[in-house]
């Protein structure tokens, strides 16, 4: 263009640097916006796993309270105590619903009873024990901490009509968190008049 003649020099070197100029300018906007986008979408995925971790929670919590629920434990032991007085009035002894009673109480608060069973000690296999020394029991349960698993046993061992007390099975349970603890003890049960 010959007007272009008559512009002075620096004004073409202005127009070079504002076109280098606006170039960085969009390039930093782009950065800017780049930068944004990631932004936005690192806090989405935080919050989605924030949501789902809380989730998680939330159930462990729930399944925790309906493994250790007081109302589960207590309907648990009233059963175990009426399956204990069936085979009482069956045998027609007293005193066996009276000594699973007191092994039930000294059962320590947390520990679940799953499982409860009685059967001659002679009947157990490979047992070289006569049937008078007492009635064989097993019992199966579930506690939070293996400190509980110990405490049951040592709360069980003090009980005067409980002899050879011995921990035969125990595992941890999977889950997240505080694991708990499945275990089964067995001892004898000594019958009223029987010799200590």
């Amino acid at each position: 263009m010959p007007d272009l003649e008559f512009l002075p020099s620096w004004y073409s070197q202005l127009r070079r640097q504002e076109r280098t100029l606006l170039g960085y300018v969009m390039l930093a906007l782009a950065v800017v916006g780049y930068v944004s986008w990631c932004c936005n979408t690192t806090h989405v995925q935080v919050a989605a796993a924030s949501e789902q971790a809380s989730d998680i929670d939330s159930r462990l919590n729930a399944a925790t309270r309906s493994a250790l629920d007081p109302v589960k434990a207590a309907t648990q032991v009233t059963q175990l105590l009426n399956a204990a007085q069936g085979l009482a009035a069956i045998r027609g002894s007293a005193p066996l619903s009276r000594d699973l009673a007191t092994i039930t109480e000294v059962i320590p608060a947390g520990v679940l009873l799953t499982d409860l069973t009685i059967e001659a000690s002679s009947a157990a296999a490979g047992s070289t024990q006569p049937a008078a020394d007492g009635l064989l029991v097993r019992l199966r349960g579930e506690a939070p901490r293996v400190a509980d698993v110990a405490n049951c046993q040592a709360a069980l061992s003090r009980l005067r009509c409980v002899k050879d007390l011995r921990l035969s099975a125990a595992r941890d349970l999977p889950g997240p968190g505080n694991v708990s603890r499945e275990f089964e003890i067995t001892f004898l049960l000594r019958q009223e008049g029987q010799s200590k």
